[in-house]
């Protein structure tokens, strides 16, 4: 089976992508195809295409460093300036889990910290860290942190992750 897609421009001036599926029978001579109007998935595919990069504008956009996870801690997005204090890149950093590439400690004591994301998950609301965070970058450069962590949620209400957004004081 050979697909092609085509864009056609009517009569009316309106353009239409069409999908030709074929298959060639040459033992018996002939072809077979089936002609599909995929115009709607093609304009559904350049909206999703345009709100991804407007997502993407906006994080890169943000002063703050922002990481997304899903449910299970695993990094989803995680913005420059998230990149900057972690010590990190976002494509290096994606499909990690979030404690493989986020080192906080206690600045008082030195004892590690946890992200708040089970503690996001479990109250389904925004948890800061205490006052006296600090990150420890890839490089091993210690900032103090101001913190916080809030449920991500689709639009049926279900949490499907945790947004961490933090600032080098």
């Amino acid at each position: 089976v050979k697909e092609f897609v085509i864009p056609f421009i009517l009569e009316s001036g309106e353009k239409k992508d069409f999908l030709i599926s074929a298959r060639d029978f040459p033992e018996h001579g002939y072809l077979e195809g089936v002609v599909t109007d995929i115009s709607a998935q093609k304009m559904a595919e350049k909206a999703l295409a345009e709100l991804e990069e407007d997502l993407r504008t906006t994080l890169n956009s943000i002063g703050d460093a922002v990481i997304a996870t899903d449910i299970e801690g695993i990094v989803m997005r995680l913005n420059p300036a998230a990149e900057k204090l972690t010590g990190w890149l976002g494509t290096e950093a994606q499909g990690k889990h979030l404690s493989d590439i986020l080192d906080l400690i206690d600045g008082t004591t030195g004892l590690p910290i946890d992200a708040p994301v089970k503690d996001v998950l479990n109250n389904g609301h925004i948890v800061s860290l205490p006052e006296e965070t600090v990150i420890v970058s890839r490089n091993g450069r210690k900032r103090q942190i101001s913190d916080s962590g809030a449920p991500i949620t689709n639009s049926e209400g279900e949490v499907t992750g945790v947004v961490l957004v933090f600032r080098d004081v």
